[in-house]
């Protein structure tokens, strides 16, 4: 946890308690707990370490070289994706902590958790790996160095890379000893209980205060980093060569769920904020026609993620009745 700390010190009081208002619907502009949190005003505010307000503007806002603004770019969109999928993870741990009250726990309840929680470990890894794997090449290619923060204010500012780097490794390696434990459990037909869910529970909130660490590096420094120093049409074209001679050869190593991620990183963009936001997607990572993609993702992930936590977070409606509150994040999934 020495990176989270690290981290904290560099975003101040922007770290927040992941779940201090995750019933509480926000008017911001952003959809999702984690950029609520991050930036409640509801638009990327200007950090300190980034001085110059008209350059800020300027980097982040809508422009010849880059057509959108920041908040409506695609590492956004993957975190809003993502965010969601962390929220269905943590209501379903609070609703098998109330079904557990009146019922013994069953193989298919371990099972059901294991496969949700896969799907959100999984992307939240691929999409760290693709950022850092990003910065380097581009590093290596353009020549430019990504900070953190303007050199301006402090010319030997840390390098991007030597803080997010290991800090992903590190959650990387905190969300995968909580997935092979669930794993375990699973293969071995073993029935939760209340006491093991309350430590996997304290687990991943652990791990989400070190995600939430990450976001800014990635949303704020990354991102103004890289918009000042590309184009849109020169890092598109970086990332195509990139897919074309690089990526394939990893494909096998998420044995088939890179599918899976990208229809859950598709289908949980909130249906009234989806054509905003697939406009600013590269069309060669979806190089298939609209309609059929969108119809694809929504099967894919009801099928893989929604469903088998669903009929948890439902049965713990059923059994608290009226005062049960569903957290308000997840209401536009239901509908499903």
């Amino acid at each position: 946890m020495v990176i989270a700390k690290r981290a904290s010190k560099l975003f101040g009081n922007r770290v927040h308690k992941l779940f201090s208002s995750r019933r509480i619907c926000s008017q911001s502009g952003f959809y999702g707990p984690w950029l609520e949190q991050l930036f409640p005003q509801g638009y990327i505010e200007r950090p300190e370490r980034y001085p110059d307000d008209e350059e800020w503007s300027r980097v982040m806002k809508a422009s010849s070289t880059w057509p959108f603004e920041v908040e409506n770019s695609t590492v956004v969109a993957c975190f809003v994706s993502s965010s969601i999928q962390g929220e269905i993870v943590a209501e379903t741990l609070n609703s098998l902590a109330v079904v557990g009250r009146q019922r013994r726990f069953t193989s298919r309840d371990c099972a059901s958790l294991y496969r949700g929680f896969r799907l959100y470990v999984v992307t939240i890894g691929v999409v760290l790996a693709d950022i850092v794997a990003h910065v380097r090449l581009v590093e290596t290619k353009i020549g430019t160095r990504f900070l953190i923060g303007d050199k301006s204010v402090l010319p030997q500012r840390e390098g991007l890379l030597e803080v997010l780097a290991p800090a992903a490794s590190d959650l990387w390696g905190s969300h995968l000893k909580l997935l092979l434990d669930l794993r375990s459990k699973t293969m071995a037909s073993e029935d939760l209980t209340i006491e093991y869910l309350s430590g996997i529970s304290a687990r991943f909130q652990e791990a989400q205060s070190l995600l939430l660490s990450i976001l800014p590096l990635c949303i704020i420094d990354y991102c103004f980093h890289l918009r000042k120093n590309l184009t849109k049409d020169l890092t598109w074209k970086l990332l195509r060569d990139s897919l074309n001679t690089e990526r394939l050869k990893d494909f096998p190593r998420f044995r088939g769920m890179r599918l899976q991620v990208i229809a859950g990183l598709v289908a949980a963009v909130p249906k009234h904020d989806r054509a905003n936001r697939l406009a600013n997607v590269p069309r060669f990572f979806l190089p298939i026609p609209q309609k059929i993609l969108l119809a694809a993702c929504d099967i894919l992930y009801s099928r893989g993620f929604l469903r088998p936590l669903k009929r948890i977070i439902n049965e713990a409606q059923a059994i608290k009745g009226n005062s049960y509150r569903r957290n308000c994040w997840l209401e536009h999934e239901w509908g499903r």
